[in-house]
């Protein structure tokens, strides 16, 4: 009697790259670009130009007793009203109290002789590198300059969230409906933002959007791997990330297009809903539908797999794909509780991920800064994370590196004021913790062309096995 296959050994026997598994990959590469565009969004549509007081009175004064164009006459208003610093900068927070004083007044006289003031009518914007951002729709400059950095950590705090509560859900009710869902909120969430009229209402919106796009990006990779053989399983996990590469390379573009950061986020939010066709061509991951005993609905999609691909199987090839996948998923706290007897590989393999997943993140939002802080605070979060093991699953063993990977995100975007203390420390700071993390990769086991583990155990010997695919 011929022994059990497992879902691994089914999808060899399908074929490798075939056309099921590139049709899902389409789908799920469309929404990593619309995930990762929402990431690296804030740069575009928050960045601060230069900037000055307004002197509401001078606004209509179009300096007729000089010979100067338009744009000369708003240099002169500002040089004019503007106090400088040390280093003959002009101050973009301060201005001279000129209440009542015409401009033509100030060109004859000596404007140092006025006092100087906070800005009490609002700021000019040079549109010259952004044209419109929302630091300059809400005056986000100055005392409140601080504001668009708390807004990205919202967001990346919500980033954090989606990898814990869409994990878990997606290991619950499954990765399509999950996937679907978080897609759909995503796009429909970051259009809301788009339309937000303060910015209390703006930061909800992001924290929830969020929310989403990190649940969109995680259950995407997990449907799209559990869906390739092992042999395939690299290249399409590196496709993945390659489409986030492209949605960089096309965002800049994009941003310098389009006028508006309103319309900036519709455009790329939009961009989720290039799912709706996925509603009727993406298809449940058979290996979950086994792991909770949904054996029919499993193998209707196993036939559709392999119609798809070509492939012609026997009905002995369907029913020899074990129910249980060669074991049922075990909870993460399970994980941990093996970990502490017999565990130690796999307790340090989860560490080092999320080491280095903590570093490559914080690298993202804040590339010419760094944290000093932060060092403190990750430590205090590894040793509560065992607190949250009992609440995850399988999924949640990707979803637990990924949130591990948005502390970084998290706190980046508010040490951009450290680097004040000592330009020179940011980047010391991350190559030291880069060199460190890319040093401790080393230790972790290779998976090329091996079977995907779904025990503890098999987890644990997969640094020591030699079987291949």
């Amino acid at each position: 009697m011929d022994e059990d296959i497992n879902i691994d050994d089914f999808l060899t026997k399908t074929g490798t790259y075939g056309w099921f598994q590139k049709r899902i990959y389409i789908f799920v590469c469309l929404v990593a670009m619309a995930a990762c565009t929402q990431s690296f969004i804030q740069v575009f549509i928050a960045g601060q130009g230069d900037h000055w007081c307004k002197v509401s009175q001078w606004e209509n004064d179009t300096c007729d007793f000089t010979n100067v164009s338009a744009a000369e006459c708003r240099d002169l208003k500002r040089l004019l009203s503007t106090p400088p610093n040390k280093d003959n900068t002009l101050r973009s927070c301060t201005k001279f109290n000129l209440t009542g004083v015409e401009l033509k007044t100030v060109y004859e006289d000596n404007a140092t002789q006025y006092d100087v003031i906070d800005c009490d009518e609002g700021w000019y914007f040079d549109n010259s590198v952004f044209r419109s951002t929302l630091t300059e729709d809400w005056s986000l400059v100055c005392d409140d300059y601080y504001i668009p950095n708390v807004l990205q950590s919202i967001y990346m705090a919500g980033y954090f969230g989606g990898s814990i509560i869409y994990g878990s859900l997606a290991d619950r009710f499954g990765r399509y409906y999950i996937l679907l869902f978080c897609s759909f909120s995503a796009g429909g969430l970051g259009i809301l933002s788009a339309l937000s009229p303060n910015v209390y209402i703006y930061g909800v919106l992001k924290f929830l959007t969020g929310l989403s796009v990190n649940g969109s990006l995680l259950v995407g990779f997990v449907l799209g791997t559990e869906l390739v053989p092992p042999q395939a399983r690299v290249l399409f996990g590196v496709a993945l990330w390659y489409a986030c590469v492209l949605s960089y390379f096309l965002l800049p573009g994009l941003a310098r297009i389009i006028p508006s950061w309103r319309w900036i986020i519709g455009i790329c939010s939009s961009l989720f809903f290039t799912l709706i066709p996925g509603i009727w061509l993406i298809s449940e991951s058979p290996r979950w539908l086994l792991t909770k005993k949904r054996r029919q609905a499993a193998e209707k999609i196993m036939r559709k797999i392999a119609e798809m691909n070509g492939k012609e199987l026997t009905e002995e090839t369907y029913s020899r794909v074990k129910d249980d996948v060669r074991s049922k998923f075990y909870l993460l706290w399970a994980i941990v509780r093996y970990c502490q007897s017999r565990g130690q590989h796999l307790r340090l393999v989860l560490f080092i991920r999320c080491c280095r997943d903590v570093v490559l993140r914080s690298l993202y939002p804040s590339h010419e800064s760094i944290w000093q802080e932060v060092v403190h605070s990750v430590l205090l979060i590894f040793s509560r994370i065992r607190l949250l093991c009992n609440h995850f699953c399988t999924t949640m063993c990707v979803g637990f590196c990924s949130a591990a990977a948005r502390i970084g995100g998290v706190v980046a975007p508010l040490i951009l004021v450290l680097e004040r203390a000592w330009p020179s420390l940011p980047m010391i700071c991350f190559s030291f913790s880069s060199l460190l993390a890319g040093c401790l990769v080393f230790i972790l086991p290779e998976t090329k062309g091996k079977r995907m583990p779904d025990t503890i155990q098999e987890s644990i010997d997969l640094k020591k096995t030699t079987e291949k695919v």
